[in-house]
């Protein structure tokens, strides 16, 4: 009987830690300090040369930094960034989203042949999906900017998947991937 018990204990090990390997798990962060902001983009690849500088904002209230790691598979992580900015005074947040439309190119129908989602919703924000040049397929790496006119918010919102296949719901991708606030 003490074999049998081993072999058994051994096989009910061997199923937690695959278990355990194979579960998703995630870790964000958040924070208002330009340092951390930093910190964060130096975690994603590529993202400081896509995601604005603070003081190329405007005259913003507040601002926050999220950072997401997400595992959810041995082989699968990914890390995201994102920057939320509040405006209050109306007349600026107005002046920025005329801004943004001028200093950015967005995906007006599907980058590659129907494949890409590039719109979505997601945490109060009306997101589209940057028209640049990106290093690796759009659907792999790319910026997204998002706003939310009802409380005068703007997010700039960037990923780097290298494993990533096809990317058909933007919605949903955005909201298992990012920390939004």
């Amino acid at each position: 009987m003490t074999g049998f018990m081993k072999k058994i204990s051994l096989l009910l090990a061997l199923c937690m830690l695959v278990t355990a390997m194979l579960t998703a798990c995630s870790d964000k962060y958040a924070s208002s300090e330009a340092d951390d902001y930093q910190e964060y983009l130096e975690l994603v690849l590529n993202s400081k040369s896509f995601m604005p500088v603070l003081d190329d904002l405007g005259e913003y209230t507040s601002f926050e930094a999220t950072y997401k790691h997400s595992r959810t598979a041995i082989l699968y992580q990914l890390d995201t960034v994102g920057l939320f900015v509040t405006y209050e005074d109306a007349d600026e947040f107005e002046y920025c989203l005329e801004e943004l439309e001028s200093d950015y190119r967005f995906f007006e129908d599907y980058p590659d042949e129907g494949e890409t989602d590039y719109l979505c919703e997601a945490g109060g924000y009306s997101i589209r999906m940057v028209d640049a040049e990106y290093e690796l397929e759009v659907y792999k790496s790319a910026m997204l900017i998002g706003v939310d006119e009802e409380k005068q918010k703007i997010c700039y919102l960037f990923y780097y998947d290298p494993d990533m296949d096809v990317l058909g719901d933007l919605d949903g991708y955005v909201k298992e991937h990012f920390y939004l606030r």
